[in-house]
Parts: C-alpha cells; sequence; structure tokens
C-alpha cells in the first residue's frame, strides 16, 4: 500500500493526512506517505518494487506428489511483487474425465529469520485440469 500525496499542498505530515492512511514505513527506505509534484516522480513511486519479504519455499503439486523439479530459485522479485516463469507441469492423467490437481504454494518469511515462523505466510493455489484424451 503506497499513500502519495499529488501537488505541493498534499499533507504527508506525520499524524496528519495521508499518513494516516500509510502510517507504516517502508522496510527499505524507512519512507512514510510521500509527496510527488512531478509525473516523473509519480511514475517513480508507482513502479517502485512493494516486496518486502523473502520466499523461503516454493512448490509444486501434481495430484498429491511434489514435483522435484520446481522450488524456490524459479521466484523472483519482479517489478509489481513476486514473480515466476512459466512451467510445463508433468504427471497429469490426460485421459478423458480424469481430475487433475495442480496446486502452488509459496512461503514468504518477513523477518529474515527462518527459525521464526510467526511472521511467515503461506500462500497457495489450486487449479483443476480436467483430461480430455478420448
Amino acid at each position: 500500500r503506497i499513500a502519495i500525496g499529488v501537488r505541493s499542498g498534499s499533507d504527508v505530515r506525520e499524524g496528519f493526512g495521508l499518513d494516516m492512511i500509510d502510517n507504516t514505513p517502508d522496510e527499505l527506505t524507512g519512507q512514510r506517505a510521500q509527496q510527488v509534484t512531478t509525473t516523473d516522480a509519480l511514475n517513480e513511486v508507482v513502479m517502485s518494487n512493494p516486496v518486502s519479504g523473502n520466499v523461503v519455499d516454493f512448490k509444486v503439486e501434481v495430484n498429491g506428489v511434489v514435483d522435484p523439479n520446481y522450488g524456490i530459485d524459479e521466484f523472483n522479485s519482479g517489478f509489481a511483487g513476486f514473480e515466476y516463469g512459466m512451467f510445463v507441469v508433468g504427471g497429469l492423467n490426460p485421459l478423458f474425465g480424469v481430475v487433475n490437481k495442480i496446486k502452488v504454494s509459496a512461503t514468504v518469511d518477513y523477518d529474515g529469520n527462518t527459525a521464526t515462523n510467526e511472521d511467515q505466510l503461506t500462500m497457495s493455489t489450486e487449479n483443476i485440469v480436467i483430461g480430455g484424451l478420448l
């Protein structure tokens, strides 16, 4: 989340105006709400990378089996957050009507200490692929 004050009259003082919306300093820069007066400055703030944690675990499961070909090395900090490339997933059953489940999960650590897990967040998504081969 980013609070941005556009033009010289915007109030970004601590405890006032936009600071009340975004009162959490950026982990890397220490900045809070930001004031911009040019389109270049606005572009720089909006296009800055919002990633604040590190991916410490990443796995792809096909029909309940972890595929060892994918890991955290495939994850990168990208333009709008974390990104990873396109994968060709093996282990799918192509037969007509068979339900294949593909689950991808990633764990992000926010304090840099992997021994603590109360600051970690695991995100996952699951897709269903129905076989169509007759």
